[in-house]
């Protein structure tokens, strides 16, 4: 499973982003050594981490993905409706299983705007004038 322990001593730079990403079995963190479990007021300063997963591109329209994840080949529809996540950008993937797949980029490079396409959903309208 993978985890983030938010002690500010196991941050990875002085002035990095703040929470320290590891696998584990358990919510121990393995620099601290600070387990979630053994006192109440440590069970929020270990927490679980989504999963996101890699989609990876098409070979022939731009900004739209296979349409599965690459660690399982798992249609990204039967994915996202059990609670998962999933990205086409290689920086926001944190899947080791995608990661250490052969077709996964080594070596990401910067996001090129023009290949991207976004989708904003409507908004959807208030069930009843009074809501707001």
């Amino acid at each position: 499973m993978l985890w983030t322990c938010w002690n500010n001593r196991c941050r990875p730079k002085a002035h990095g982003a703040p929470g320290f990403h590891f696998e584990a079995d358990a919510p121990v963190c393995p620099k601290c050594k600070v387990d979630a479990r053994s006192e109440e007021r440590f069970k929020y300063l270990i927490t679980p981490r989504k999963v996101i997963h890699y989609d990876p591109p098409h070979p022939a329209v731009d900004g739209v993905g296979m349409g599965y994840v690459l660690c399982s080949k798992t249609p990204i529809f039967e994915v996202t409706v059990r609670g998962g996540q999933v990205s086409g950008e290689p920086k926001a993937v944190n899947c080791p299983q995608c990661i250490a797949d052969p077709e996964f980029p080594k070596d990401p490079i910067e996001m090129d705007p023009s290949r991207v396409m976004l989708l904003i959903p409507k908004p959807i309208p208030a069930p009843c004038k009074g809501c707001k």
